[in-house]
């Protein structure tokens, strides 16, 4: 019975990849556009694997093609066209640029397909799109280019982390930030490198991307909704971003050098007292002494600050063979810091290859990266506590008093909270250096004509190390620890840390393509991964130097006081024993997609199996079905092209600490052991349920084109901690849960792209995107505080909550009604009345720090070699707790001598009155900024001629150039999701590194 089976199931294989058999013959042919030939055209016969692409001469030659088959044309930037064989020998195509864009071919998932052929939403950005913007990281690409993503960088520090939010935030405790993959390998959005806190605070994270350089990029493509996402199952509810890196294409070697210089200067700063206003002020205030008064006016953030110096230099050579091709490339970048004393320094080697063997049967990729950065940091937290950082305490300082005495020596004020900027830059420094190697081999074996399999192995391995030390001659005394020999107190601090991450994918996947009918395209994949991830750190912490040292870091034996801390990346919690992160990730995962006529399907499945879950709970399954239809395609006058589509689907969640489903105990001291979080075997996934609807357009001749999508999503099993009880002595027990209820999000996506103007000398279109967003928790009985906020007499303080029936982290703050006739806070009380007996509880404020518009437009306009390229992008309907006025500025700071923005100097409060999180400091985050504008030539054929070169172009760019907002803080990004007390929050501004204003030229060559 099982042989008979066996044999019928290899004669439907068989039937299936032969198809309909018909005469065979050779088809052959030149593909050019306007201008000529095109090498690298993608030539494939239909529903098959069977194809070619053109050489230098724009020729192609496909042998064993069915007299009755249809040829596919197809490249990035052009119309697909599809001619049918009816027996020819010969086929010459004229390509025609894609002005509407609907049938570029974009990557999906273990796959590609032509846009107007998906189902799902899907965003693509092509590298001739880069040249417009000048950006320092490739998420930064994204900024106003696509509708419904968010990306918002922590600070202004060369390499600060980044938070992409595609349609919005889906989890409550988990990542909220989408898969990254690159040329097929999930890479680790985290912080990689080796941060931890600072005497100052705790450091913003780097960002995961860092390591790519920008001209490495050939496309970036954004898959929002779950017809295109469910297929990464547990990693998709996110969304899911593939970056695909160039590849070799022209017949001859080519070589290509990018250069450019670039100045940053400060983009936006605080409106402080000048030194004048500060005198005249301070004259007037009884609080004030003549001695808190100097004789000079200084501004003390020009200490700090410098102009800053970027310079990018990257080389590439590539080339396409009949056979094989390669391109490989060397980068490095320097970036200083509008700060002094840091920057970035980063080198950069790409390599890819291709070659085909065996009659092209078989053929091997490589794809590696290997980059080298040098991060220097100065003492910038990424929270406004007591004691402040660099740059609070350059804001603060006396405009009036100098930075040093007469003897030379440091002007020291005996108040912690006020630091000498000038002492602390030289006294502090800090260093990391981070290797990070990615690649991945693939081998493709065709196992017919319209059958193939395909086993990739990839890594992301990534080894850094952080050192940091505060000279002891620096007096810091929250450092200061005893000598037990000498008995005197020292000073001073030294941290090194180290990070190793590991990650290794290994894929299977077979692929089934093939046309019946003619009609009926038929595309199947099958496959299964296995992904492990392992992580391992620690720190060593030393304190109490002798003041004669400088070297602290390699010297740490010479401390009084050594401590050696294991720490969790994810948690912050500290071992006394070896540490290590790791889990596994199996899966197993199909699709398949095509069409009939006008009618366009595809349904995804994905079963993982995580060991981050609960032993009862560690598999998951991921559905996804979407429909379109083709209302018109390629249709003359008024409208064009439409496009009607549809997608259902359920993808996952499980960026949350690795061990939260198992139990986990850390030493007292004395020989003592605590449990802190308890185990949880039925700890599941969060399954986010989306379905959308979506029109797809092109009008007026294709000048016209656009997108409109309407979304939901629903999230349930969201994750979070649950405090059991404390031990005694110890600390609190925790649990991670799943939460009964949802949380809901919807929203509405507008994307336009005009072509204005069209001839041969000049062109102009202008692209333009929207999202309006919208959320709810609907989670019976919640109601939980977040958005933590530190600074003087604010410790513990919240500023947002979880509630039942409301917006994600909506504001929960004291009402702020303003002073009495004593200077004391009013504040709105039970009863709806002003009151400042400390009756006043805080209340639901009508406002989020989500915002529930975002928006992005760009203008492109070519006259002849010259082109010039804008790009803007804006945010609507949020709030902003504004914490650095809130923890660094009072009337109580100003009569300690300090200096505050004028509206605090002249307030009505009195000295006393103790800060509070209120309604006082929160503002309006609306922003429109002007992101980018570059200006550039491309040198004639003349000129190209005489220098020997293919293409030569130079360019002018400035970056962040203006912001229009009310928001009264250094900009209204803030660091958008810094996490305290384990849940992740939103809108509350940090005192961070301030960011820059950009100005660059630079020049790109081919020979």
């Amino acid at each position: 019975m099982k042989s008979m089976i066996l044999k019928r199931l290899i004669f439907l294989l068989i039937f299936l990849s032969g198809g309909m058999m018909s005469a065979q013959i050779t088809v052959s042919g030149v593909v050019s556009d306007a201008n000529g030939p095109i090498p690298g055209i993608n030539v494939i016969v239909k529903g098959t694997n069977q194809g070619a692409s053109t050489d230098f001469d724009g020729k192609y030659t496909i042998d064993n093609v069915a007299e009755d088959a249809i040829i596919v044309f197809s490249y990035i930037g052009f119309r697909t066209q599809e001619v049918a064989v009816n027996g020819q020998t010969t086929i010459n195509v004229t390509m025609s640029e894609n002005a509407a864009e609907l049938d570029e071919v974009v990557v999906v998932g273990y796959g590609s397909v032509r846009k107007s052929d998906a189902t799902g939403a899907i965003d693509a950005i092509q590298a001739e799109k880069f040249k417009e913007v000048a950006a320092a990281s490739p998420a930064q690409l994204l900024r106003g280019k696509v509708s419904g993503v968010q990306v918002t960088t922590a600070s202004g520090e060369p390499g600060a982390g980044v938070n992409i939010r595609v349609r919005g935030s889906a989890s409550l405790r988990s990542g909220n930030n989408p898969l990254i993959v690159i040329d097929g390998v999930p890479i680790d959005g985290g912080n990689v490198s080796a941060g931890g806190a600072s005497p100052f605070g705790r450091t913003a994270p780097r960002n995961p991307l860092n390591f790519i350089n920008q001209n490495d990029i050939q496309s970036i493509n954004i898959l929002k909704d779950a017809s295109a996402t469910a297929i990464y199952g547990s990693r998709g509810a996110n969304g899911v971003i593939l970056i695909t890196t160039k590849k070799g294409r022209s017949i001859e070697p080519s070589i290509t050098f990018n250069t450019s210089f670039g100045v940053s200067t400060l983009a936006r700063d605080i409106d402080l007292l000048s030194p004048e206003a500060f005198v005249s002020t301070a004259q007037n205030d009884p609080n004030i002494t003549v001695n808190d008064l100097g004789g000079r006016s200084y501004d003390w953030t020009d200490v700090i600050l410098r102009d800053a110096i970027q310079v990018n230099n990257d080389i590439s050579i590539s080339q396409n063979s009949e056979r094989s091709s390669y391109r490989l490339s060397l980068g490095a970048t320097s970036q200083e810091g509008i700060v002094k004393d840091t920057g970035l320094d980063k080198y950069t080697v790409s390599f890819n290859s291709n070659t085909k063997y065996y009659d092209d049967k078989l053929t091997i990729d490589v794809n590696a990266l290997v980059t080298s950065l040098k991060d220097e940091a100065e003492a910038f937290a990424s929270d406004a506590g007591f004691t402040g950082d660099l740059f609070s305490a350059a804001l603060r300082w006396n405009p009036t008093r100098p930075l040093f005495q007469p003897d030379g020596s440091y002007t020291f004020v005996d108040n912690q909270s006020n630091l000498n900027p000038q002492e602390l830059l030289d006294s502090y420094k800090d260093f990391t250096n981070t290797l990070r190697i990615l690649g991945n081999v693939s081998a493709t074996l065709k196992l017919g004509q319209h059958l193939e399999y395909k086993f990739l192995f990839g890594v992301d391995r990534t080894t850094s190390e952080r050192k940091s030390q505060l000279l002891p001659t620096f007096d810091f005394q929250d450092l200061a620890v005893t000598d037990p020999d000498s008995g005197e107190e020292r000073l001073g601090r030294a941290d090194v840390s180290t990070t190793n991450s590991f990650s290794r994918i290994f894929e299977n996947t077979l692929t089934y393509r093939n046309t019946f009918w003619n009609d009926l395209n038929f595309n199947a994949i099958l496959g299964y991964s296995f992904y492990d991830y392992n992580f391992d750190g620690n720190s060593v912490i030393a304190r109490g130097f002798v003041e004669s040292q400088t070297d602290l870091i390699n010297n740490l034996e010479g401390a009084v006081q050594t401590e050696i801390r294991i720490d969790d990346p994810d948690d912050g919690n500290r071992f006394n024993e070896v540490f290590r992160n790791s889990y596994d990730v199996q899966s197993f995962f199909g699709r398949i997609n095509g069409d009939y006529k006008r009618l366009l399907y595809t349904a995804t499945f994905r079963v993982d199996g995580s060991s981050k879950f609960g032993e009862n709970e560690q598999y998951g399954f991921f559905p996804s079905v979407g429909l379109g239809y083709k209302v018109f395609e390629g249709e003359e006058g008024l409208l064009n092209n439409l496009k009607v589509r549809g997608s259902w689907g359920i993808t996952g969640n499980q960026e949350f600490p690795v061990n939260s489903a198992v139990e986990i105990g850390e030493f007292t001291g004395n020989g003592g052991f605590a449990t802190v979080t308890a185990a949880n075997p039925d700890l599941k996934w969060e399954e986010t349920t989306s379905f959308g609807i979506g029109v797809d357009f092109s009008a007026f001749s294709d000048k016209l084109s656009g997108s409109i999508d309407y979304f939901t999503r629903e999230t349930e099993n969201l994750l979070f901690i649950k405090t059991l009880e404390a031990n005694q002595p110890g600390p609190s027990v925790r649990q991670f849960i799943n939460l009964d209820g949802t949380l809901d999000n919807s929203g509405l996506e507008l994307s336009l792209n005009y072509n204005v103007y069209q001839s041969e000398n000049l062109s102009f279109d202008i692209s333009a995107n929207a999202a309006f967003l919208g959320n709810e928790v609907n989670i019976p009985g919640i109601f939980e505080p977040t958005g933590f906020v530190n600074g003087q007499g604010l410790s513990g303080a919240f500023t947002q909550v979880i509630a039942t029936g409301e917006d994600l982290y909506n504001y929960f703050l004291l009402d702020f009604r303003g002073f009495d006739e004593n200077g004391v806070s009013l504040y709105t009380g039970p009863d709806g009345t002003p009151v400042s007996d400390g009756t006043a509880v805080p209340v639901l404020i009508d406002a989020q720090p989500l915002p529930t518009v975002n928006f992005g437009f760009s203008t492109n306009l070519s006259y002849k070699n010259w082109d010039f390229n804008t790009t803007w992008y804006g945010v609507a309907g949020n709030y902003i707790y504004n914490n650095t006025t809130n923890a660094l500025f009072s009337r109580g700071v100003f009569n300690a001598g300090n200096n505050v923005p004028g509206d605090i100097a002249n307030t009505d409060q009195a000295v006393g009155d103790p800060l509070a999180a209120s309604t006082r400091f929160l503002e309006k985050g609306d922003f429109l900024r002007l992101s980018n504008v570059t200006i550039g030539y491309n040198f004639n054929d003349a000129i190209l001629e005489t220098l020997k070169l293919k293409s030569a172009r130079i360019y002018a760019t400035g970056s962040n150039l203006f912001v229009i907002t009310s928001y009264s803080g250094f900009d209204p990004e803030v660091d958008a999701a810094t996490a305290f007390g384990r849940v992740s929050q939103f809108g509350v501004d940090y005192l961070s590194y301030p960011r820059s204003t950009n100005f660059s030229l630079g020049l790109s060559v081919s020979f």
